[in-house]
């Protein structure tokens, strides 16, 4: 019935029956059956009115049929694909129609703006219009049509006097950033033309005006400009004010989320946000920051560096104010306070060897923050606190957290004054064990796609539609595009990715020393006498693997970081390593340098191109490991060096010093990494290059893995004779299966003893030989090793041992490796492969 009154007589019936259909279809939309009639009845009604100009005058406004009538009408068309029968060229005569109509009434407005009514005229053909361009967008017409309707946009854009005109430009020119099938049709192109009234209308008085030209600056966003459209928000998001300070913040990080090129600029750009507008936020925007920094190992320690020193800066904007005196006058945002306690409790043991971010300034931090919360995140900062007590062990820093948390033991909030009770009893009563079983790292968590996107969604003015009848159609095509924006999000993706890389086989938080001296903050506690076997093992291999050959102990982190004065003024130059030649290596090169240094020698080249040479030298002691690159610059000189840890398994802890950002032609300067291994891995550390060459304006990016191995924390433990290394090969037990590790060596040359006594000694294996060996042609040897592993207080030793034969005169190398680890096991059988490959060339 509804239908067949669109085309009555009485243009009042008409409309109340458009108005009744469209709010039908929008909560109806899954059945189009029910409304298969519309459109021809619409072409019907629509060609009455425009083509055979049959309007009671009563319905005619200055001069203009029916305006109202029309625009209900072209808005419900909206909601239906476009005609393929014979309607099609009648409704294309009636938009060609009403084009050409409103172009002449713009024009006589322009020249007879004093005349009566008009306004008026112009007004009513405006409201069809709107909804003709809005058709035209939504069927993505020939390129003739929508350029006609960009002309007109132009002029709504460009009206100087009448602010609802340029409201419709902007409406308009968001709508048409949906347009994606429409051949020769250029958006971007398009909207560069309106860059600077875009600009202006972010700052217009009127509020609608300046939410409708963010919702547009958005749709112009592209991977492109994001950044300088980032920049350029966030500089004007401190003096926005009211409501239109939330939807700018929402937007900032849904265009971080969207385009962000990797996950440490959407870290920079959502913790900007949240220190300019934290407030005004809802609490998943710094939740959701705070999941993705955990599934992303990468950039935890540029997020937790970030926050650190912005949080101190916010603390104490005076350099002379100490933080605990500019804390008392510094509100910070809630949210900021709630990132940084997170990330400071799961993630400050990556920055403790930084200047100014020492365990005890990181604590004094957190008691800042303390003052001005909540009792919501006061809780959180208890929380921070105590896994800085499991983090760090020295004295001092552990003092200072047990009086933060007993100083909450009597408070008046039960949550709160429950926590301190509980975390108290912890710190007093529970080992170690216990305390780290407790406190252990935050897991990944499931990352919600598109939830940002619904914030913007909902936020007014997002859809850039109306929010009157039919406005929902547009509202669910933003939706649409969000969530596929979201689906595609370059941060998302790689997050993901870095989920799916971790291997952690540790179960346990790693413990940082925290000596008096910061250089003395690798040193170990004390000497280790007699190691405990972890596992259980039988008294026989206890006996032998307490006496460990291990090297003498450093003093302090500069003589770990120098290896020696004598060493550390060598020139890079020294090393005997291959070279290639100034065009640059080939993979197999690089591979073979990471392989060098990896088994044959501690010195000598990692990477080395026509602009720069990377030499690396390190040294291992049980646990730890120190590194440190020189990198010189070969022709001309090098700018904005940036050499930061890309990805690490989540079983080794790596740390690194700050470095210059600059060298000159034939000089040098050093990168030094210091790891820990918490449990076996897999996957050597990687480490991103940056810099700009002099002679180039673009940044040359190289991805280095390091060469720190598994196998590496391993050292050789004495033997006395063959009977005692068989009996500690039988009561060492192996891998996950229980059986040892066992593979094959076929060599194109011909290997003899020496080659596999050689590999197996550069593998930090104290050698014996076993008995019956060479009787007939080929020996067998065992080679010793603890490997160690901290992930506590104390360092663990487990024992690595190598069971190598070779067979007479195939030159075929039998081997049998034993550890509670098959990760350790493999990283140990890869290492031998690469050493007898490099020993035959």
């Amino acid at each position: 019935m509804a239908i067949e009154w669109i085309t009555h007589q009485q243009f009042g019936l008409a409309c109340a029956a458009i108005t009744f259909l469209t709010g039908v279809i929008s909560e109806r939309a899954e059945q189009p059956e029910l409304f298969a009639k519309v459109p021809a009845a619409i072409t019907k009604l629509l060609g009455k009115i425009i083509l055979e100009k049959h309007t009671e005058p009563e319905y005619i406004y200055y001069g203009v049929p029916a305006p109202w009538l029309q625009a209900k009408a072209l808005r419900l068309l909206q909601y239906f694909p476009p005609p393929t029968d014979e309607t099609k060229s009648m409704l294309l005569s009636i938009i060609s129609k009403i084009l050409k109509a409103t172009e002449k009434v713009v024009k006589d407005s322009q020249s007879l703006q004093k005349q009566r009514g008009t306004a008026n005229r112009c007004n009513a053909m405006n409201c069809s219009l709107v909804e003709l361009v809005s058709l035209v967008i939504q069927w993505e017409l020939d390129t003739k049509t929508l350029t006609e309707c960009t002309n007109f946009v132009n002029t709504f854009v460009n009206d100087k006097k009448d602010a609802n005109m340029r409201y419709i430009g902007l409406l308009l020119l968001s709508r048409l950033s949906l347009v994606t099938a429409v051949p020769g049709f250029d958006f971007a192109a398009l909207c560069k033309q309106f860059q600077t009234q875009v600009a202006v209308a972010l700052h217009d008085p009127d509020i609608s005006l300046r939410k409708k030209s963010l919702v547009l600056t958005y749709s112009i966003c592209t991977a492109q400009n994001a950044d300088e459209i980032v920049t350029e928000l966030l500089r004007f998001l401190p003096a926005a004010g009211g409501s239109f300070k939330r939807d700018l913040a929402l937007f900032i990080v849904a265009i971080a989320e969207k385009f962000a090129a990797d996950v440490t600029w959407y870290v920079d750009t959502v913790f900007a946000v949240l220190t300019s507008a934290g407030e005004h936020l809802p609490e998943g925007i710094w939740h959701r920051l705070c999941v993705l920094i955990i599934n992303t190992p990468s950039a935890q320690k540029h997020a937790v560096e970030l926050v650190y020193l912005r949080v101190r800066a916010l603390l104490n904007p005076n350099k002379g104010a100490t933080t605990s005196t500019a804390s008392s006058a510094t509100i910070l945002p809630e949210s900021v306070v709630r990132v940084a306690a997170v990330l400071l409790g799961e993630f400050g043991y990556q920055i403790a060897l930084n200047a100014n971010a020492s365990p005890v300034d990181q604590v004094m931090t957190l008691q800042s923050l303390l003052v001005n919360t909540t009792n919501a995140t006061k809780g959180m900062i208890l929380t921070s606190l105590l896994k800085a007590y499991n983090l760090f062990d020295g004295t001092v820093v552990r003092e200072k957290i047990v009086k933060s948390i007993g100083l909450f033991v009597g408070n008046i909030d039960p949550e709160l004054q429950q926590r301190a009770v509980e975390y108290t009893a912890l710190i007093k009563n529970a080992s170690d064990e216990t305390l780290q079983a407790t406190l252990e790292a935050l897991p990944p968590m499931e990352l919600e796609m598109g939830s940002i996107f619904q914030l913007i969604d909902g936020s007014s003015g997002a859809s850039g539609g109306c929010t009157n009848d039919g406005g929902d159609l547009w509202i669910q095509k933003v939706h649409d595009r969000d969530l596929r924006d979201a689906a595609a999000s370059s941060s998302l993706r790689q997050q993901q990715q870095q989920q799916q890389q971790g291997n952690v086989e540790a179960t346990t938080t790693p413990v940082v020393s925290q000596p008096n001296d910061i250089q003395q903050l690798y040193a170990l506690s004390s000497p280790l006498v007699a190691p405990a076997l972890v596992g259980g093992y039988a008294d026989p291999m206890a006996a032998v693997v307490a006496t460990p050959v291990t090297p003498q102990q450093a003093d302090t982190l500069d003589d770990l970081f120098s290896f020696g004065k004598n060493e550390a003024s060598a020139s890079p130059s020294s090393s005997t390593a291959a070279r290639v030649d100034l065009s640059g290596p080939t993979p197999e090169a690089i591979t073979r340098w990471f392989r060098v240094l990896c088994t044959l020698s501690p010195r000598g080249v990692l990477y080395e191109d026509s602009f720069v040479s990377v030499q690396a030298m390190y040294e291992y002691r049980n646990a730890d490991v120190r590194l440190a690159l020189t990198l010189s610059a070969r022709a001309g000189s090098l700018q904005n060096i940036s050499a930061k840890l890309a990805s690490t398994s989540a079983a080794l802890l790596v740390q690194s010093r700050d470095h210059a950002t600059s060298c000159g032609e034939k000089e040098t300067i050093k990168v030094e990494f210091a790891a820990r291994s918490l449990a076996p891995f897999t996957d050597s550390p990687a480490m991103r290059l940056q810099f700009t060459p002099s002679s180039s304006t673009t940044q040359r990016s190289i991805v280095l893995s390091l060469p720190i191995l598994s196998c590496g924390f391993c050292a050789p433990y004495k033997v006395d004779d063959a009977a005692k290394a068989e009996a500690l090969w039988a009561n060492t037990p192996s891998g996950d299966a229980g059986r040892p590790f066992s593979a094959e060596y076929r060599s194109p040359k011909l290997l003899d003893d020496k080659d596999v006594v050689r590999v197996l000694q550069h593998l930090k294996l104290f050698v014996v030989t076993l008995p019956n060996s060479g009787q007939t042609g080929g020996g067998e040897f065992l080679g010793v090793g603890a490997h160690a592993t901290q992930s506590g207080a104390n360092t663990q030793f487990t024992p690595l041992l190598v069971r190598a034969r070779l067979v007479p005169s195939s030159g075929v190398l039998q081997v049998l490796i034993k550890n509670t680890s098959s990760l350790l096991q493999a990283s140990m059988w890869e290492a031998m492969k690469w050493g007898l490959e490099l020993g035959q060339q």
